[in-house]
């Protein structure tokens, strides 16, 4: 099978994930909605933002009401003209108070309040730039992964193959111990570099399902 084709059928296969993403923007979608560093910098957010209108509050007027209910028996005993009677007495009291003067305390507090709101959404939006930017990396790299793979799979046999061949020129006295030395040393560094990409195949999708 191609690289190519193998890269696809991984991403295929990894792809059959609870959020079934099949294109880079549903996997950044996904990744939005689900991921908890952004909830966690939306909930900063909505708290500074409780903050601010705390803090607004204190250049409101305030506004307190009272009131009072009674019940007896009023007997003026005849006074006036007036029996006795049952009564019930109501009273009902409203204040406003503004302030006038808080020693600029209320403005310095409406001031750090919004600073901490402007902080909080821009934290958030490093937070979900950072993200993006995780996931398109990792989407790239489950594509290039098994194409990697193959590239340095089909190096290492044509490093395997020049050694042969120049430890065959070796024995038939046609090629100097050097030539064997350096095909084993490039054969080595093409071994090296795919077990590293094997390592990068699977490391990098499960790095993909955890975003």
């Amino acid at each position: 099978m191609k690289p190519a084709m193998l890269g696809a059928l991984l991403l295929a296969t990894l792809l059959a994930a609870p959020a079934q993403a099949t294109t880079l923007e549903e996997a950044i979608a996904a990744a939005l909605a689900h991921a908890p560093e952004m909830a966690m910098a939306e909930a900063g957010t909505d708290a500074s933002k409780g903050r601010l209108l705390s803090a607004r509050a204190g250049q409101l007027p305030t506004v307190s009401l009272s009131g009072s209910i009674g019940h007896g028996r009023l007997d003026p005993r005849g006074y006036f003209g007036l029996s006795a009677a049952d009564v019930s007495p109501r009273a009902l009291q409203g204040t406003i108070e503004q302030p006038l003067f808080a020693g600029g305390r209320t403005l310095a507090m409406v001031a750090q309040a919004r600073a901490g709101v402007e902080a909080a959404e821009a934290g958030g939006v490093a937070t979900r730039s950072g993200l993006v930017l995780a996931v398109v990396e990792s989407y790239g790299g489950v594509l290039a992964a098994a194409e990697r793979v193959g590239q340095y799979r089909q190096l290492a046999d044509t490093m395997r193959e020049a050694g042969r061949q120049a430890e065959e020129r070796f024995r038939a006295g046609e090629a100097p111990s050097t030539e064997v030395a350096q095909a084993a040393a490039r054969l080595a560094e093409a071994e090296a570099a795919l077990a590293q990409a094997s390592g990068a195949e699977v490391s990098i999708p499960a790095r993909y399902r955890h975003l």
